[in-house]
């Protein structure tokens, strides 16, 4: 029972951002059966993070007494969000669960650029 729900959660299909701002490079990738991991940095040493595991995995916490999550509509996307100096963007597709952090606050349609333009690493 214990190996079917470690394979229940792990990763089938690997996402990446499709889209980056530009400036930004892929510095870092980190895949692991139950999560992956990329980062995007500038010049300036901004910093754009895609972290990606199972829906069904506790990877993501959200802690909602102590910390103030909003929801906010993105495109079709419904994304949990918080920030001040670093922003996190937290939603699901039904099958894999994402967490985008960035150390920008992105204007809504570049953040829905960068969401929307998810695609599956090749």
């Amino acid at each position: 029972d214990k190996e079917q729900s470690t394979s229940a959660d792990t990763i089938d299909k690997y996402y990446i951002l499709g889209y980056v701002p530009e400036g930004y490079e892929l510095t870092k990738t980190y895949e692991r059966p139950m999560q992956s991991k990329y980062d995007w940095t500038n010049s300036e040493g901004a910093y754009i993070t895609l972290e990606q595991c199972h829906v069904d995995s506790t990877l993501f916490g959200m802690d909602n007494e102590a910390e103030d999550w909003k929801v906010v509509q993105i495109g079709n996307h419904k994304i949990h969000h918080r920030g001040s100096d670093v922003y996190y963007y937290l939603w699901n597709d039904g099958v894999y669960a994402y967490r985008l952090t960035t150390s920008v606050l992105w204007e809504e349609q570049e953040l829905l650029r960068i969401i929307d333009n998810l695609q599956e690493k090749k």
